[in-house]
């Protein structure tokens, strides 16, 4: 179909392009997941150990600036059919502009890890909008050679993951008490052990109430 008569070129890549996506497995990746909402109750029974746990605030801007050099991209997750299609209308374009400029159309392998790579980024970064009040960030790491994969337990599945070592340090703001764990107790004893490493981080109680 990328033959199409009448056709310009960019558009006939395009076409290409978008059929191609389709034939070609998704690369893996990694990422880490964020949210707008540091005290949200349906994220405290989702991912919070039934509100037992505790949510970490960050510096959202820093966090930003402090991942940007180590190959890893972040970006909001979309949940609406007009944001997703707007997306991978962009990408379509990013993918074609390097395909033609860098002549890839007679290059097969690099421009199959190119669809993978890509494939992988879209796929990541949307949800059903059944999830839209989460407002989820993203932070993205491809497997290149340089990342060691480690393997780990989670809800009694063994997952793979990589570690990334932030330079200066996760910019740590808060910590939050879920609604099960909130207590006095808790609370000064938590800030006795954050203290002494992070002095200028708050601690915070969820304001809602939850029965452990």
């Amino acid at each position: 179909r990328a033959g199409i008569e009448g056709v310009s070129l960019p558009n006939r890549a395009r076409r290409a392009v978008s059929d191609a996506c389709l034939l070609v497995p998704p690369t893996d990746a990694f990422c880490a997941c964020f949210t707008q909402m540091g005290d949200q109750l349906s994220q405290w029974r989702g991912y919070g150990d039934g509100g037992k746990g505790v949510a970490i605030g960050l510096d959202f801007n820093l966090l930003n600036t402090r991942t940007s050099s180590h190959d890893i991209i972040g970006y909001w997750i979309q949940y609406y059919d007009g944001t997703q299609r707007s997306m991978v209308d962009t990408y379509l374009d990013r993918m074609v502009t390097t395909i033609l400029t860098r002549g890839l159309l007679t290059h097969r392998a690099p421009l199959r890890e190119l669809l993978r790579i890509t494939n992988a980024m879209l796929a990541i970064a949307m949800k059903d909008n059944s999830f839209a009040e989460e407002k989820e960030y993203r932070l993205v790491s491809l497997p290149f050679s340089s990342l060691i994969r480690q393997y780990g337990m989670r809800r009694g599945l063994l997952m793979p993951y990589v570690s990334q070592t932030l330079t200066p340090s996760l910019p740590i703001t808060s910590i939050r008490l879920g609604p099960a764990a909130k207590n006095e107790t808790q609370k000064r004893v938590l800030t006795e052990i954050v203290n002494p490493y992070l002095p200028r981080t708050q601690i915070e109680e969820s304001k809602f109430g939850l029965n452990p």
